[in-house]
């Protein structure tokens, strides 16, 4: 009766609470091993110069790092001359240029796809270089067609560096007597 009367008035708040600590002999001591945090082998940014090798080891194309909304992109022959360059764009609209590659690690094709202004017509330019990054032909078209016309063809000038419009002769039949 004691006890339970004593209990009630602890749980009320009636009567002080009075402990005894018991006392344990303390657990030896455990040596934790410091653990050796590696550092990341630290990875090239990701807005890095990027570059393409011809076979002997020569630069045959460098992409500058994204700076400003754009990214510059040359094209070396094999002296270290610059003979063509693009320009990537995420500027009123979007710019983006493709390459496909000859074995000897020149450019053999690219194709820059432009869509201004994020409309529905985009823009499409195909040019074919040679195997020391020259370029040689150049086709644009714009998508979706509006005409059932080819697109005219383009050839480069090295004398004047630009492009010229191939010119379409149409013979007419000599008539014989």
């Amino acid at each position: 009766m004691k006890t339970y009367l004593l209990l009630l008035l602890v749980v009320f708040g009636l009567a002080p609470i009075t402990m005894v600590a018991q006392t344990k002999t303390p657990a030896k001591a455990t040596v934790k091993k410091k653990t050796v945090v590696k550092k990341p082998v630290a990875a090239k940014p990701k807005n890095d110069t990027i570059y393409n090798y011809y076979s002997n080891k020569k630069v045959s194309v460098k992409t500058a790092p994204w700076k400003n909304g754009e990214q510059q992109i040359w094209l070396y022959d094999l002296k270290g001359n610059v003979t063509y360059t693009f320009t990537n764009s995420r500027n009123h609209g979007v710019t983006r240029s493709e390459f496909k590659f000859h074995p000897n690690g020149a450019v053999s094709e690219a194709t820059t796809s432009t869509n201004p202004d994020g409309g529905i017509v985009g823009y499409k330019t195909r040019i074919t270089f040679s195997t020391t990054n020259e370029p040689e032909w150049k086709q644009s078209e714009e998508w979706p067609m509006h005409k059932l016309e080819m697109p005219e063809p383009y050839y480069w000038d090295k004398k004047t560096g630009q492009w010229k419009k191939q010119e379409t002769i149409e013979c007419q039949p000599v008539p014989r007597n």
